[in-house]
């Protein structure tokens, strides 16, 4: 690790602690990260910050949870951004060292060219920036998909790999909304690499559109109707306005008082479910 930088610069570094104000604590962690830089890290074997972290972790041993862990990782992080950024530590200034990587930065330079390509181009179009932004999340994370299951090139990118973007072998996990986002995505990359991206359009499934659950009425919630109904005060010969009859009888039989679906269909839903329960066959039903 070059440390070059850092020896003949942390000296402003100490001044600028000084003038602020910062605890004679502070202080002494950060002479000893900058002496532990300087030392250790100009050593063949450490290549970075984060290494000489995990290295002084290791020689120490440190556990996960001691608070002169969390102590090392702060201040070191704030000496590599001083090193490599001229950044001076400031209050609430999160340095972002050891942070995880982001998705972008974890896709191969043939993937990262198709997300530029796509934001560029689309930038210079009428879309909104909020839509380009949740449309390369998308393809960032499809492509991540791919790089992970194996697909290290997008010629060889096979159905499966798609198909398991989409499906978990028992359900959908994204659906129609999710394959409109990576659409413009990749036929904007058709013009970079052409044959390999059309395949991979053909092969993104016909995801269908999903609905929410209907809230069915539930086997207690139709035995608490008969038994009103079956009262020989209920009005409910008399009905001749459906629904506003039928609110009431939501009411007296103290079913979804308190919100929830009420309506007719909610009726037809519970028979088809409460046959379908007891074997009855599809076709009878319809």
């Amino acid at each position: 690790m070059d440390v070059s930088n850092l020896q003949n610069h942390y000296p402003l570094l100490f001044e600028y602690l000084y003038d602020n104000g910062y605890s004679r604590c502070h202080i002494l962690w950060m002479r000893r990260c900058i002496k532990l830089a300087l030392n250790e890290g100009s050593s063949p074997e450490i290549d970075s910050y984060e290494q000489l972290y995990w290295h002084e972790v290791q020689q120490r041993g440190y556990k996960d949870a001691a608070p002169v862990r969390k102590t090392l990782k702060s201040i070191l992080g704030c000496v590599k951004r001083f090193d490599l950024e001229g950044i001076y530590p400031q209050p609430k200034l999160y340095h972002g060292f050891l942070a995880p990587a982001k998705s972008y930065d974890l896709l191969n330079d043939e993937n990262k060219s198709i997300i530029d390509h796509y934001e560029l181009t689309a930038r210079s179009g009428s879309k909104v920036a909020h839509t380009i932004y949740t449309e390369c999340r998308a393809g960032i994370l499809f492509l991540l998909h791919l790089q992970n299951v194996g697909a290290l090139s997008i010629s060889e990118v096979s159905e499966k790999q798609i198909l398991d973007f989409f499906y978990d072998g028992e359900k959908i996990i994204r659906g129609k909304a999710y394959k409109e986002k990576l659409t413009p995505i990749l036929k904007a990359a058709i013009a970079l690499y052409g044959e390999p991206i059309t395949k991979i359009l053909s092969l993104i499934p016909s995801v269908p559109k999903s609905y929410p659950n209907y809230p069915y009425l539930t086997q207690l919630e139709s035995e608490k109707f008969r038994t009103w109904l079956e009262e020989e005060n209920s009005q409910h010969n008399k009905i001749s306005s459906a629904w506003g009859h039928l609110k009431n009888v939501f009411n007296e039989a103290g079913v979804r008082k308190d919100g929830g679906r009420t309506g007719v269909r909610i009726f037809r839903h519970h028979l088809a479910t409460a046959l379908l329960g007891n074997q009855v066959p599809s076709p009878v039903i319809s």
